[in-house]
């Protein structure tokens, strides 16, 4: 199973929560629209087709349990040179553990 750690950008510029992927789906854009509009995409029909307009295919992460930080983490003391990604950054097995750990301290006060 994969994790992404999700960074919140202005003003807050911080990592928020970690969530789990369940499933990665490729399949067309028509029914990229079914799984959005069936689970709560957050965009609308019109979003989805310009986003994926002259494509043949997209893919859809089904998202699993969500931990949220109590206090959010300040990516600049938990990261070396930290800057903030356009759409993504890959973390390494190392980092994304440091990330849990917190958040199970978290859990267990």
């Amino acid at each position: 199973m994969s994790t992404i750690a999700l960074y919140s950008s202005s003003p807050i510029q911080a990592i928020i929560a970690l969530v789990d992927v369940r499933e990665t789906i490729e399949t067309c854009p028509s029914k990229l629209w079914d799984l959005a509009r069936d689970n709560g995409g957050g965009l609308t029909r019109a979003e989805l087709r310009a986003y994926f307009e002259l494509k043949k295919t997209g893919f859809a992460l089904m998202l699993g349990r969500v931990r949220i930080f109590d206090r959010p983490i300040d990516p600049k003391i938990f990261f070396k040179a930290f800057t903030p990604p356009q759409s993504f950054k890959y973390l390494t097995e190392e980092e994304l553990q440091r990330l849990a750990d917190l958040l199970d301290e978290e859990e267990s006060q």
